[in-house]
């Protein structure tokens, strides 16, 4: 259509030429639905020849639509065309994206040489597409010009000083210790200004911890940790470990105090003495192991637990969240004090008890733990085992004796001793069968040793005697001595140096080879030597535990464990009489109830367990507190033994005369016969009172003394 000075003048326009693709010529259905459209009813349609290499679609304009105004205008307004400026780049960063106009009934035309694209078709369609397509041919142009015209700048940073940044809000790509930022100038150098503050603001400090507590951190994730302490209650600080070193990073110097005073809070570290270490390679030992691992470590670490590690070799290290840590702590507690062994002895009245007990062991017995070890050792069942199980047999002994009613019955009759011994068998067993009862003859002996000046003593049922003395050890007259020394056998005060002075520098100088030869002596070790000006054959030079409130039970095994060497010792050099001091009680201010009660506890175990060679075994100390305290412990842990006090010497008895008109005159009527006025008859004959078998039964009998 052209437009002149009066009016618009139709004139026919020119064929149109469509180059196509073989593939779409060659599909028929293409053909058939232009040929249905209106274009084949307005226009010429020719088509190209079949197998044609370069397929050219023609739309020619008949004659008489130039004619004929009302089929252009028409025909016109049903499409539409709309250009935009564009290059080559922007081209063929958009020309895959095209095709989804293309199947919407729009054709995209290029002119790159003159910077143009047109969007041809109806007019409906070019209008809704028209939108969409400038928007992507402008944010395209747009990215690419941005892209042409950015900056890239490098800023080093941590993984740590990253993170925290990401915290704060600031999400970059992160290259190993590297942040890229990428943009316009001026947008980048927002972000780095940005950036360099930030850095400026974080602060970093090393941790200082124990090294079971670094071991836990350096084997724990960074992340997941970080996030266990510090995420969860808005702290912005993360830990990282690099060779051993664990490294604490917060935004700034306030929020990394309070970072320090969370992980003081949320970290902890506690050891558990281990006295049995044979309970660590237990079945029922691993098996707790496994379940607190499964149940406090699923999917996190959050908890370390360490069997004897460097440092702490009869510790199990617990280390880590501070709540499970504790629960860990609480479970391995219990599970050494129900499982440690034990060894608890029930002292019995009499005998007659204990061998009504020995007649019913399986009934009692039975009832126990396997895992319990029953044995009587003097006047005592002991049971040995794991803690728990020993506690309940203990308990079950002690219900059953109080259960047992004990009666003595004196046999003072001529002639029924006699009669009791010979028939004991029958006795015992009618009343075990008819009664329920047992039976025991017991005949009284009589102890051959009588200390002059024990304070208190008691005898063994195997015939080895504890006595308690008060009086200088350096004096005491038995084969060998203890003496409280240190870890160099150095007897520089107390106890030691009274030694030292009363044997003479030969003690020392044989004390000074040992350590060149072996070293120092460990605490609860003991060593002998000779004894030079002392009375005794040897000294035992025994080291005690230094005392520590916070290491009470292992103070305490060490002090048992120096008692118990120092009888072994005596014992391997064939001595019979040992005198023994309250070690570490002294200079090593162990408490001298608690030491005295272990001192007195290893002799009693050591006793009842073990063979030896010594008979007497004195408790000595010049203090009449420690006498005492030595003498109540005693009698506490040996219960009903034969206790011998020295007897006090009768009075002098002096000769009393009676004169002769005083005297009673008594008839003689035979050799070694008397006769009473009364007329009682009075023998005197040497024989066995219980070969008698004359009873008095009237003020007339005869009266018969065997002698």
């Amino acid at each position: 259509m052209q437009y002149g000075n009066k009016e618009a003048c139709v004139g026919r326009p020119s064929t149109l030429e469509f180059s196509i693709s073989p593939s779409s010529w060659a599909d028929k259905k293409v053909k058939d639905i232009i040929n249905k459209k209106e274009i084949s009813q307005q226009y010429e349609v020719i088509w190209p020849e079949e197998g044609c290499p370069c397929p050219i679609f023609k739309l020619i304009f008949p004659p008489r639509m130039s004619s004929n105004r009302s089929i252009m205008t028409k025909v016109v307004p049903m499409y539409k065309i709309v250009q935009y400026k564009i290059n080559h780049v922007v081209w063929e960063a958009i020309r895959e994206t095209i095709t989804s106009f293309m199947n919407n009934g729009v054709q995209v035309k290029t002119d790159l040489a003159a910077g143009k694209v047109y969007l041809v078709g109806k007019s409906k369609r070019v209008t809704e597409v028209n939108p969409t397509f400038r928007n992507l041919v402008e944010e395209t142009t747009r990215r690419i010009e941005k892209k042409n015209q950015s900056l890239t700048e490098v800023v080093p940073m941590s993984p740590a000083q990253y993170q925290i940044m990401c915290m704060s809000g600031l999400e970059k790509q992160m290259m190993e210790q590297t942040i890229r930022i990428s943009g316009l100038r001026y947008e980048v150098l927002t972000a780095k200004r940005e950036l360099y503050n930030v850095q400026q603001q974080i602060k970093s400090k090393c941790f200082k911890g124990s090294p079971h507590l670094v071991q836990f951190l350096v084997l724990t994730s960074d992340e997941k940790l970080s996030c266990l302490l510090f995420a969860q209650h808005n702290i912005n600080a993360l830990l990282e470990t690099d060779d051993n070193v664990v490294k604490l990073t917060a935004y700034s110097e306030e929020v990394l105090k309070e970072a320090e005073k969370q992980l003081k809070q949320g970290l902890t570290c506690v050891s558990i003495f281990v006295e049995e270490k044979g309970l660590l390679g237990s079945p029922e030992w691993r098996s707790l192991l496994s379940h607190m691992n499964t149940t406090l470590n699923a999917g996190k670490c959050t908890v370390l637990i360490l069997k004897c590690p460097p440092g702490a070799q009869n510790d199990v290290v617990i280390t880590g969240l501070t709540s499970n840590v504790q629960k860990c702590h609480q479970k391995v507690s219990d599970f050494l004090k129900n499982n440690s062994t034990i060894r608890v002895g029930v002292p019995v009245k009499s005998k007659v008890m204990m061998q009504f007990i020995e007649d019913r062991r399986k009934d009692i017995w039975g009832k126990m733990s396997k895992k319990v070890n029953v044995t009587k050792i003097g006047d005592r069942i002991c049971s040995s085992g794991p803690r728990v199980h020993v506690q309940e047999a203990a308990l079950l002994i002690k219900n059953f004796l109080s259960s047992l009613h004990c009666d003595t019955l004196l046999i003072d009759k001529p002639g029924a001793k006699t009669f009791c011994v010979m028939n004991e068998k029958v006795h015992v067993a009618a009343a075990k069968e008819e009664f329920n009862c047992a039976i025991h003859l017991q005949e009284a002996t009589i102890k051959d040793f009588v200390p002059g000046d024990a304070k208190y003593q008691v005898t063994l049922p195997n015939g080895l005697i504890i006595s308690v003395y008060k009086g200088d050890l350096c004096r005491h007259n038995v084969d060998v001595i203890v003496n409280a020394a240190n870890e160099d056998l150095q007897h520089m005060g107390g106890l030691a140096n009274a030694i030292l002075k009363a044997a003479g520098h030969k003690l020392q100088d044989d004390c000074d080879r040992i350590i060149r030869k072996n070293g120092r002596v460990s605490p609860g070790d003991s060593v002998i030597t000779d004894a030079g000006n002392l009375p005794c054959k040897q000294v035992i030079h025994t080291v005690g535990p230094r005392w520590s409130a916070r290491l009470r039970s292992f103070c305490e095994r060490l002090l048992r464990r120096a008692i118990t060497t120092s009888l072994q010792l005596a014992a391997e050099n064939n001595h019979r009489s040992i005198a023994i001091p309250a070690v570490s009680s002294g200079i090593f201010a162990f408490p001298l109830k608690l030491c005295i009660e272990h001192i007195v506890e290893a002799v009693r175990i050591y006793v009842e367990n073990q063979q030896t060679t010594l008979r007497r075994i004195h408790l000595v100390d010049t203090s009449e507190e420690t006498v005492r305290i030595f003498c109540e412990v005693t009698k506490d842990k040996f219960g009903n033994q034969t206790n011998i006090i020295p007897p006090k010497a009768p009075a002098i008895q002096h000769d009393i005369r009676v004169e002769d008109s005083k005297k009673i005159q008594v008839p003689v009527i035979g050799d070694n016969v008397l006769k009473t006025k009364e007329g009682m008859i009075i023998k005197l004959l040497q024989k066995n009172i219980e070969d008698c078998t004359v009873l008095l039964t009237s003020a007339l009998a005869n009266i018969v003394f065997f002698f």
